[in-house]
């Protein structure tokens, strides 16, 4: 046996030495020489891109700059579009209710001295009609994103064929007030019946340098009555382009509709050669500047960006010698690793060399036998045989590694039938959630704009659904020709029977708002229906509210439901007064009761459920109601888009929770009032 023992330690010690020292000695030679190859490859790589660059640079540079300055006026456009556009819906907005004051024709209050009469013009003349149209000052005051301190920016007033002026500024005007009824603008608004935009000119009141839009204004006898205008400095034009500014451009030129020359930002004064090319080229270029045209479809206007070569021809220099830098740094960093490498391998060949001795010595001392019986059975077991049994039986290491091994066997057998026990059931339960959340988005009206011909509302709403399938929903609809419906609620519980319950709860209040049931009606007799059949003991919250699209009449409800923000014109937000009843479906025969706010035009609902208030960050803060409320605030005073101020919502939302996954649906219904 003694013998048979140094054999086997002979053989394995030879062996595994062989094995060891053939093997490091082809991984070390075929290592350095591919580091080798790299370090080489990277070196000529690097120095024929820096060359190749150089030389497309100059090639590949003026297609580079006038696709940048395509980018820039197209975006530049989209920008002045975007802002000459809110400039004249306000001036619609205006021009619908000083026309609808004119077709009621109604005479209330007394003449003050806040109106502008023109030259030739008494207060006698006219009292009258000021007094059927004073309260467009107040409209005009308040309408949202007007600032009367702020008239340079945007001036807003009325102007009378009958020879007074109207704004929203508070201010005396005066009777010796200049006569704005002489001025081009006016007349050519008048003469064409339609929404007119100016070019330059020096405003007869304030003297200052301004373009305008203006609209016609008629009675219910379809009688000329003045006009609606708008007008904005030229000299904010600077203002409003340094919020797009990028370090390339030079100037931003403006032409107006007959390509006459109207102002040129940051001073620039070499216009006339711009005008040299308006109408011939979308891109030119003269000298070191790049000039490139563009049409704004909302004034009809032209606006030509000024772009400097230069600045985008040394972004490439820039780049062509950051790459050298980098090949050249990369070279280095390649033949560091291939030094360290060599030596790392040589203390690992020497390492293993001791390691190959001793394991040899410890393995030539083990019985020779008991190790082939094992690594047989664990042939057998590998090959999926988890019954048999392990035939070994020795009192030492082996022994007990067999054992172990044994037992590892009736473990695994049993682990293999509990997990394939497990993923059934797991993969029934994803299955079911997916069904949940399938049914939950299928039930929701998701289309936007909702009544794309309705001009007297919008309505836009979005859910952002948990993984586990909660249950809120929305509806919006028409009750009848003059009623419309909003409702928002969210049932307890998840899953399939929530989703359920929130279906059947839906079809009941639709059902009973469209047979011209009051709101509180239309929840008990909905509340009756679902506790009769609420085997699972579900409950849901509800808030419905009914607004009168010819009064501004909005009735409302609220079952459990957080309380809904209200933008009421020329006002800050606040919280809607509710009076909180039961959740649906606890009992039957619950009295619900109603109340009523008058909503005016411009006027926004904002109904959230309270996923969005319970909103939760890493340490367990809220969101919060009165959070919600204050970032609300701050969004409604530049944005009036409902979609935007969803977007807007959910990403404060994501930005203060961090990203953590929430336990609750979230969804948000917003809703805003133009009237008739």
């Amino acid at each position: 046996m003694k013998s048979i023992r140094r054999s086997i330690r002979k053989q394995l010690f030879v062996m595994m030495l062989g094995v060891t020292a053939g093997f490091g000695f082809i991984i070390f030679i075929v290592t350095l020489s591919q580091l080798n190859y790299q370090k080489n490859v990277i070196q000529e790589r690097g120095q024929k891109e820096g060359k190749n660059l150089s030389e497309e640079t100059s090639a590949v540079l003026s297609e580079l700059n006038e696709q940048v300055a395509r980018d820039f006026s197209g975006a530049a456009a989209k920008y002045f579009n975007t802002s000459f556009a809110e400039i004249r819906k306000h001036v619609g907005a205006i021009k619908k209710d000083v026309t609808a004051l004119y077709k009621k024709g109604k005479v209330q209050g007394v003449m003050d001295d806040r109106v502008g009469l023109m030259k030739g013009v008494s207060a006698a003349d006219v009292s009258d009609e000021f007094r059927m149209i004073s309260s467009v000052r107040d409209f005009i005051r308040y309408l949202p994103g007007y600032d009367p301190g702020k008239i340079a920016e945007l001036d807003l007033y009325m102007v009378t064929d009958s020879g007074m002026c109207l704004d929203g500024t508070g201010k005396k005007l005066g009777t010796d007030y200049a006569d704005l009824r002489r001025e081009d603008w006016y007349k050519m608004a008048k003469k064409s019946g339609k929404t007119y935009w100016s070019g330059v000119f020096t405003g007869k009141v304030t003297k200052s340098v301004k373009v305008i839009c203006a609209m016609p204004v008629y009675d219910k006898d379809k009688k000329f009555r003045g006009c609606v205008a708008g007008d904005v400095e030229v000299d904010s034009f600077q203002d409003m382009i340094g919020k797009f500014n990028e370090e390339q451009i030079v100037s931003v030129v403006f032409f107006d509709q007959n390509n006459q020359f109207m102002r040129a930002t940051n001073g620039y004064s070499n216009t006339g050669r711009v005008r040299s090319y308006l109408g011939k080229k979308e891109v030119a270029a003269a000298g070191n500047e790049l000039y490139s045209f563009k049409k704004l479809e909302e004034t009809g206007w032209t606006i030509c960006l000024v772009l400097d070569q230069e600045k985008v021809r040394q972004t490439a220099e820039d780049l062509q010698e950051d790459v050298q830098k980098n090949a050249e740094g990369i070279a280095g960093i390649v033949q560091d690793g291939i030094q360290k490498t060599i030596l790392i391998f040589g203390i690992s060949m020497v390492a293993g060399v001791v390691l190959v001795v001793i394991v040899t010595r410890l393995a030539a001392g083990i019985f020779v036998r008991p190790i082939s019986r094992l690594i047989t059975q664990v042939r057998e077991t590998g090959s999926g045989n988890l019954n048999q049994v392990i035939e070994v039986r020795t009192e030492n290491e082996i022994g007990q590694l067999a054992m172990a091994f044994q037992d590892m066997t009736v473990e695994l057998k049993n682990y293999m039938d509990h997990l394939q026990n497990m993923a059934a059931s797991q993969e029934r339960i994803a299955t079911e959630l997916n069904v949940a959340r399938q049914i939950q988005m299928n039930m929701l009206p998701d289309r936007f704009p909702a009544f794309p011909d309705r001009a007297d509302f919008d309505i836009y709403a979005v859910i952002h659904p948990v993984d586990e399938g909660g249950a809120n929903f929305y509806d919006f609809f028409l009750a009848d020709k003059t009623h419309f419906c909003l409702v928002l609620g969210d049932v307890s519980g998840s899953g399939i029977p929530a989703t359920l319950f929130a279906v059947i709860t839906k079809t009941h209040i639709k059902n009973y708002a469209q047979l011209g049931y009051q709101t509180d009606r239309i929840l008990a007799e909905t509340n009756n229906q679902l506790s009769r059949t609420n085997d699972a003991a579900l409950t849901v919250s509800v808030f419905i509210g009914i607004i009168d699209l010819q009064t501004g009449v909005f009735q409302y409800t609220s079952a459990g439901q957080a309380a809904p923000l209200w933008k009421h014109s020329g006002k800050d937000l606040e919280f809607l007064p509710v009076k909180e009843y039961f959740a649906l479906a606890h009992m039957e025969n619950v009295p619900y009761g109603r109340q009523f706010v008058r909503l005016t035009q411009g006027d926004m609902m904002f109904l959230y459920t309270r996923g969005v208030s319970e909103t939760e960050d890493g340490k367990g803060n809220e969101y919060t109601e009165e959070y919600l409320r204050e970032y609300l605030s701050s969004v409604t005073k530049h944005q009036f888009v409902l979609k935007d101020i969803a977007d807007s919502i959910q990403a404060d939302r994501e930005r203060f929770s961090g990203g953590i996954q929430q336990n609750k649906d979230s969804t948000v219904m917003m809703f805003r009032y133009f009237g008739k």
